[in-house]
């Protein structure tokens, strides 16, 4: 699939409630410095990346360097480098990682292949090591799901060299309402000595009733053994938009729930968050820790802010300004938008640049070597663009006893819609997306046989 770096629910976006649609962009290649200790001192770690795609959109190949350096663009002091590409078939997808020491020289480290259902959820997972001069599985897991779709079950294997077999290691298990709200999870984890296994967490969600998660409470292995213990507890509140205005965690502590700490979020007429505040529980009271203040952005490629100040509670009883963020889009030639964020904070007496992260996008209307549309037959089906929510498609020309499914992917990548369909059989994109341009594509076996750019509008 091919992966964006903008999202049109952005992290921002979904941590706040802000369902804003942005104009779709695809990433071509990013720089990104962090300002941290590392075996040289202090330095920048910096990381290029660079994507390449094939003709159906889905990610082909990401190459990624990695560079420790004095300062900002300084000479590079140590330097290293990975390269992923990906190759996809029917009901399966795999991708080969190497490391390099130039260019012109690779070598193998680990192979993932992944074998999919018809719905395009993962079943097993394969993970191989390259010990030359060939390949040898080591781990595995093996996926189980509900009839809805919902994962049931994540089984984690390792291979055993003395018996030449698979051995249980980790296992993961969920539950969920009627609703499809997961409810529960529980982790284990095998014991070699008896042979089953034991309990060693547990985590149990609440929901309100427009199904908005309010409490998670973590029960895991405390150093007094099986089973788990209370041990964290997570409450969530949220306002009339549907965002989390405060968020409040516990401990587990004198057989009773301690307050830790808590998070306040004011946001402004149009969901922008404009405020978030954290405090300590100390001394019977909420004590401020953090300020965080946002001036909202443009909104037009996504839902960062313009700028964001950081504060500090002092000494002095009063928040002490620490940093300055800043989030900028500019529109370059050959339809290229060049992305910046930068964080400068104070440290002592100086300051310092400790984030600078670089991106260059293009947009996808405009990348017609990249257009699915362009390089997939569209004789399938006949499809109304613009689209109007509830409009009857109909598919005649399909494979007959063959296993179709339509897939909708808004501009971003993600999946927002799928449906199984056989030939002639009627059907609609039955769901509420909001206006916008979308790809949709047909998928025979887990392959993309035909797409289409639609246009879907609502009244």
């Amino acid at each position: 699939m091919k992966q964006f770096a903008i999202l049109t629910l952005s992290l921002f976006g979904v941590l706040h409630g802000n369902t804003q649609s942005f104009i779709a962009l695809e990433i071509d290649s990013s720089s990104r410095y962090d300002y941290t200790s590392s075996i040289v001192g202090w330095g920048y770690f910096r990381t290029l990346d660079a994507y390449d795609y094939d003709n159906y959109g889905r990610l082909q190949q990401q190459r990624n360097t990695f560079q420790i350096t004095e300062e900002i663009d300084g000479p590079s002091i140590i330097s290293d480098c990975k390269r992923y590409t990906y190759t996809y078939g029917p009901n399966l997808r795999s991708w080969l990682v190497e490391t390099c020491s130039d260019p012109d020289t690779s070598y193998n480290i680990e192979r993932i292949t992944q074998t999919l259902d018809p719905a395009g959820n993962v079943l097993h997972h394969l993970y191989e090591e390259w010990y030359m001069p060939e390949w040898y599985a080591t781990a595995q897991a093996i996926f189980t799901y509900t009839p809805s779709g919902k994962m049931m079950e994540r089984l984690f294997q390792q291979w055993d060299w003395m018996s030449s077999s698979w051995q249980n290691y980790l296992s993961e298990l969920r539950e969920y309402d009627p609703a499809g709200n997961e409810i529960l999870r529980h982790f284990r984890d095998w014991n070699i000595d008896s042979t089953n296994w034991r309990l060693y967490r547990k985590i149990s969600y609440m929901y309100d009733s427009q199904n908005q998660k309010i409490e998670e409470i973590d029960n895991t292995l405390l150093p007094s053994g099986y089973p788990p213990s209370p041990w964290k507890r997570n409450t969530w509140h949220y306002n009339t938009q549907g965002a989390v205005d405060t968020s409040l965690t516990f401990f587990w502590g004198s057989a009773t729930w301690n307050k830790n700490n808590m998070e306040t979020s004011i946001y402004d007429a149009d969901g922008n968050l404009i405020e978030n505040r954290t405090f300590n529980w100390s001394d019977n009271t909420w004590k401020p820790q953090k300020l965080q203040t946002f001036f909202p952005g443009p909104g037009i490629y996504g839902s960062d802010p313009d700028s964001v100040l950081h504060y500090l509670w002092g000494h002095n009883e009063q928040f002490e300004y620490t940093g300055h963020e800043t989030f900028f889009y500019e529109d370059l030639p050959d339809s290229t938008v060049y992305y910046r964020h930068e964080l400068r904070e104070l440290m002592g007496t100086e300051w310092i640049v400790t984030i600078l992260d670089e991106k260059w996008y293009q947009h996808t209307a405009t990348t017609p070597a990249k257009d699915v549309s362009r390089t997939m037959p569209q004789t399938l089906c006949t499809i109304p663009n613009p689209y109007a929510p509830g409009q009857i498609v109909r598919c005649n020309a399909l494979a007959v006893g063959k296993t179709h499914y339509v897939r909708v992917f808004d501009m971003t990548g993600r999946m927002v819609f799928s449906i199984k369909i056989e030939n002639d059989q009627d059907w609609k994109i039955d769901c509420n997306l909001p206006s916008g341009l979308y790809n949709l594509v047909i998928f025979s076996q887990n392959e993309p046989i035909a797409a289409q750019k639609v246009v879907i509008t609502r009244p």
